[in-house]
């Protein structure tokens, strides 16, 4: 054999080397996006799972005090409103998607207001036929829930009527019920902190809500990050990112950081009352899955 002939011969060979290579690199990305894929679909329903249970906790706190003088009237209205607005944001954006300015809503997304909505609608039926105490709905909510509701309505009038010319994608209506939404997340837990701080007690505040919530967070956060590991761009400033969603999990964080330390270090309730309520109400959560 000439010295061309082995020349061509090992380029020949080179490239099928280099072809096989390029061709498993491909197999093994399509395979490590398809795990991410059902990773992520797994990580979701147990960011569903246990933010939908731990509304029951409440439920079944205020239903066994017969009471809802432990439960922030604030945080609950509040809720009403921020989970309406969250609801329409998520519905537009799961099936009208980008048009509307809004990415990256899953299905467990969808679930999880729709649920949220039964929910809450539940805590106003027991806030209607139980006791209050001296619990109220401070001047502060009635003031800024009607503030909310106006600029939600008059925005979205000036945009889908009217025609208001808005270029960037953040700055649509739906967008901006997000935002709300993440404005009255920030509002509605500081009633129940400075609640508990004024009864020195967190005595009808359900702490396995709180529990629940922080799994909730910690896997509503962790698939966002996997989304936008599957998407290559790991930069939450972008239009790919629910950032809405993703920001909700970090406050939520935050906040049930805040009431475990009331509940455990500030305001300790005895072991066992506390060993009391926690079963209790476990097997209150139970019941309902």
């Amino acid at each position: 054999m000439c010295i061309r002939d082995r020349w061509y011969q090992r380029r020949v060979h080179g490239g099928i080397e280099v072809f096989s290579a390029i061709n498993q690199g491909r197999n093994l990305l399509i395979s490590t996006m398809f795990d991410l894929s059902v990773l992520s679909n797994v990580i979701g329903w147990i960011y569903f799972f246990a933010w939908s249970s731990s509304f029951y906790g409440q439920i079944y706190e205020n239903w066994k005090l017969k009471s809802v003088e432990g439960f922030s009237l604030d945080y609950h209205v509040l809720n009403i409103t921020g989970y309406i607005f969250y609801t329409t944001y998520s519905t537009v954006g799961y099936f009208g998607g980008p048009s509307h300015g809004v990415k990256g809503v899953t299905e467990q997304d969808l679930a999880f207001v729709y649920h949220a909505l039964f929910a809450v609608t539940v805590l106003s039926v027991q806030i209607l036929i139980y006791p209050h105490g001296k619990n109220r709905v401070s001047t502060f909510t009635k003031v800024i829930l009607p503030i909310f509701w106006s600029i939600a309505l008059s925005y979205s009038f000036l945009y889908y009527v009217l025609g208001l010319p808005v270029e960037s994608n953040f700055l649509k209506p739906v967008p901006c019920l997000g935002y709300i939404k993440l404005t009255i997340t920030l509002i509605k837990y500081i009633p129940p902190v400075y609640w508990n701080f004024k009864r020195k007690s967190t005595k009808g505040w359900s702490i396995i809500n709180i529990l629940l919530d922080v799994v909730g967070g910690c896997f509503s956060v962790l698939q966002i990050i996997i989304q936008l590991i599957m998407d290559g761009n790991l930069s939450y400033f972008t239009q790919d990112l629910n950032s809405v969603k993703f920001l909700l999990g970090i406050i939520t964080l935050f906040f049930d950081s805040l009431f475990i330390l009331q509940h455990y270090v500030v305001y300790p309730q005895p072991k066992y009352e506390q060993a009391q309520l926690m079963s209790d109400e476990s097997s209150a959560v139970s019941a309902k899955a």
